[in-house]
């Protein structure tokens, strides 16, 4: 049997976007998977929304709490996850179906802890203004980021897959500063 894959999705008010990352999260072609919905204290309806996904299926759990930032609600995504790998996918984004099974298959074959895919920068009318693919590099499939919003500085992401253990290394990089955090598992 296929190793379960814990996927964190941070949301903060994004009931605009919500239900699309989730949706790709239900279609993707790897289905041994749990996501944990982490809602920071949304003041729009995304909270609710978490909470009906994780009434109607089963590997959705909703966790809510306070709004205390990005940061702290991936962690509290940590606190709550079950996988032997772990993953994050922002709520403002979304999957290609079989992101998932591609960099789950590609850790296997090439024995490694981590495998990191490339990226599309897609705005709402769904035309793809930028696109960021690794070649000759063991980094395979795509994340669809959406336009950014006010709120949402980062003007780059890498969807990662990692294999669960005791430290993890997380890396932000914005166009203003970078940074490094280590979380224990």
């Amino acid at each position: 049997m296929s190793a379960l894959v814990s996927v964190i999705v941070p949301v903060y008010n994004v009931e605009k976007y919500l239900r699309q990352c989730l949706d790709s999260l239900l279609e993707q072609t790897y289905k041994n998977i749990e996501v944990v919905m982490v809602d920071d204290g949304s003041k729009d309806s995304s909270g609710k929304i978490c909470d009906e996904y994780a009434k109607k299926y089963e590997n959705f759990y909703a966790v809510h709490k306070e709004n205390a930032g990005l940061g702290m609600a991936r962690n509290t995504g940590f606190e709550h996850i079950n996988g032997e790998y772990v993953t994050f996918l922002d709520s403002d984004d979304y999957l290609e179906n079989d992101c998932i099974e591609i960099l789950y298959n590609t850790l296997l074959k090439q024995q490694v802890d981590m495998c990191k895919g490339g990226f599309k920068r897609v705005i709402d009318s769904g035309e793809v203004i930028s696109k960021r693919e690794y070649q000759n590099e063991l980094f395979l499939s795509l994340i669809h980021i959406s336009e950014p919003t006010r709120r949402t500085p980062i003007s780059y992401a890498v969807f990662c897959l990692k294999k669960k253990k005791k430290t993890y290394a997380v890396f932000c990089l914005n166009k203003k500063k970078k940074r490094r955090h280590n979380r224990n598992l």
